[in-house]
């Protein structure tokens, strides 16, 4: 896969701050505590994008992944970790919409609880969503986009498949969790999902995460969780193998069912977890996506 190109899509996006100083670790590795700070471009701001595709791509369509990097991450580093993936497809990185300490951005303000927490993460997510289809019009794709995101951008990508379903062909948060604020209303289902966590996870708890994943196949979404032991807020090879694999299932059952032309909407099964018991409690602001 070629190496990442810069770019920007111009978009009309206001912007948030952050006020919580605790630096995410990104990619796996621990990133050092700031003091955030907070720097809002004006609505007409540029949407910035870290891009990797085949060196071959040229004007082919091809699939669309979409990852979401974490708070006090950056694009081009987030992108790291699809260094190693071999499949024929585009990958785009969007940059957070505020600056978070010294080489970070923010998707929303991490210091939040309860409804005002959910606002913010939907209202990031809707204004994602938009970003996300301007680029998928711009560029030649081949389906619906896969959105992946680890943390901060976990959230989102719970949020994007629960909020905009039909734009999303699946979402794979990795150690994220969304309130029950953001959870579909009755009758309603989001875009597949398959989620990744890890059970030590000190910063996103676990438990919250597989009761929002239960709550979800219990309203009729496909979805499913992937735990692993002795992993904390991190992307280790064990969980980056897992995230390949999932776009990889997804990737195969599409080529497929373009190849045998077999009618009606493309196949979106994945297999589901049984629903938990009652909601464990939110993670506190400190432990926040």
């Amino acid at each position: 896969m070629a190496q990442p190109v810069l770019f920007a899509l111009a978009g009309a996006i206001t912007l948030t701050g952050c006020s919580a100083p605790v630096a995410e670790p990104g990619q796996g590795t621990a990133s050092s505590a700031v003091s955030p700070a907070s720097t809002p471009p004006p609505a007409s701001a540029e949407m910035t994008w870290v891009e990797r595709a085949p060196d071959d791509a040229g004007s082919s369509p091809l699939p669309l992944v979409i990852a979401i990097h974490g708070l006090g991450d950056a694009p081009d580093r987030f992108c790291r970790l699809f260094d190693e993936w071999k499949a024929r497809a585009r990958v785009a990185c969007p940059r957070a919409f505020a600056k978070y300490g010294k080489s970070g951005w923010s998707w929303f303000p991490p210091g939040n609880n309860g409804a005002e927490q959910a606002s913010d993460i939907g209202a990031a997510a809707d204004r994602l969503a938009t970003a996300i289809a301007a680029l998928a019009k711009a560029r030649p794709t081949a389906g619906k986009p896969i959105v992946v995101g680890f943390s901060q951008g976990g959230a989102l990508s719970f949020a994007m498949a629960i909020r905009h379903p039909a734009a999303v062909r699946m979402a794979v948060p990795m150690g994220g969790w969304v309130p029950g604020e953001l959870m579909p209303s009755k009758g309603a289902a989001a875009a597949p999902i398959v989620a990744l966590h890890g059970e030590i996870d000190d910063r996103v708890p676990f438990g919250p995460t597989r009761d929002v994943v239960a709550a979800l196949v219990a309203g009729g979404t496909d979805a499913r969780l992937t735990s692993f032991p002795g992993v904390g807020h991190a992307i280790p090879p064990e969980v980056k193998r897992a995230l390949y694999s999932a776009i990889e299932h997804v990737l195969d059952a599409d080529s497929r069912q373009s190849e045998d032309h077999t009618p009606g909407a493309a196949a979106n099964a994945s297999p589901s977890v049984s629903p938990g018991a009652a909601p464990s409690a939110a993670p506190s602001s400190g432990d926040q996506p």
